[in-house]
């Protein structure tokens, strides 16, 4: 029947394109590919697969497949925790692209993410927007680049939301994030030591100067709890200044701290030495019971001095005036004068009644 005839005629076309795909000559670069098989489709498929390692060289840096859910795992788990079972070795990838920023960086050009990842899909990477967004959240996590929104640095929460949304591409900014040597790391967790009183445990650069300008935040809220009670105590408002250069630090980028260390360390010691202790001393211990004590007794006695004969009315007042009697032991001399002249103010009120 005449359905037949064409069936069997779609089956001889059919067995003839596909015994001429099989035998036909595949050609990439002028170079014959060596192909052999009896399955047409998988023949020309691997073909293909020669075409997109000839146009892609690079994307064989590419080890895996990146998803959105890989983003937020990179960028949400602690580093030590994610890179656990890492060498600490760069993958080829994730070197190419700390190149392509080093490259930026030496023509003075400002790279925003959507310039990268733009740059790695082109030949000769092909490489998919996932996976360089993926890369570039490890080399973050790695402290190997930092990234900006609006001159903002951004931790790693902010990073995911950047990332995360193809609209912030443009305006968020890579750059390499700047390199210290151990010597400057431990000249920084030396002052942290000595200013604080207590260990720098950060691991790197980075987290080392982040846990200073977390402790330095710290301490300027309570130097400026203690500068608020400059009212009944004057010498307390010494304390404002220094909180307020405390917490200016704080504010500066991260290594600010370890690059400028040598401009505040000595001048900052130096407060600590001669005021910061001297004043939490004073105000947490039995000076600030003398001075406040000696405070009332002038308050309250002072209808009486003029029945007493004696200089300790005056001293006391001088000692209350001075610029620093948290100092030495001005307020434990004072104490003795005080004592007395309660002594005498008794005498003098019994002998009255």
């Amino acid at each position: 029947t005449k359905a037949q005839k064409n069936e069997i005629r779609r089956t001889s076309l059919h067995d003839r394109l596909k015994d001429g795909l099989c035998r036909a000559r595949l050609v990439l670069n002028g170079s014959t590919l060596e192909h052999i098989s009896t399955d047409p489709r998988s023949r020309i498929a691997k073909a293909f697969q020669d075409l997109v390692r000839y146009a892609f060289p690079s994307l064989r840096m590419l080890r895996r497949t990146f998803t959105e859910a890989d983003l937020r795992e990179i960028l949400t788990t602690p580093a030590d925790d994610f890179f656990r079972s890492d060498d600490g070795t760069l993958g080829e990838a994730e070197q190419e692209i700390l190149l392509k920023l080093q490259n930026a960086r030496a023509q003075g050009e400002r790279v925003s993410v959507s310039d990268l990842a733009a740059k790695l899909e082109r030949r000769p990477y092909g490489w998919p927007q996932m996976s360089a967004l993926c890369l570039l959240a490890r080399l973050f996590m790695r402290n190997k680049v930092e990234l900006r929104s609006g001159g903002n640095l951004l931790n790693a929460d902010e990073v995911l939301d950047a990332l995360s949304n193809n609209r912030s591409f443009a305006n968020t900014i890579v750059a390499l994030q700047e390199q210290f040597d151990a010597a400057a790391v431990t000249r920084l967790k030396t002052f942290h030591r000595d200013f604080f009183d207590v260990a720098n445990t950060g691991a790197d650069a980075k987290e080392a100067a982040a846990q200073f300008q977390r402790k330095l935040l710290e301490e300027a809220s309570e130097l400026e709890k203690l500068a608020s009670h400059a009212t009944a105590y004057p010498f307390m408002a010494t304390l404002g200044p220094i909180a307020a250069e405390l917490r200016t630090l704080a504010d500066r980028e991260w290594s600010y701290c370890l690059k400028s260390l040598p401009d505040f360390s000595e001048r900052l010691l130096n407060a600590k030495e001669f005021a910061i202790d001297s004043l939490k001393q004073f105000y947490a211990g039995q000076k600030r019971v003398i001075y406040d004590d000696i405070r009332s007794c002038l308050r309250d006695e002072e209808p009486n001095f003029p029945d007493v004969n004696g200089t300790e009315p005056d001293a006391l007042r001088e000692t209350l005036s001075a610029e620093a009697p948290y100092k030495g032991n001005t307020l434990q001399q004072a104490k003795y004068k005080l004592d007395s002249l309660r002594t005498r103010l008794t005498t003098m009120l019994s002998s009255v009644r």
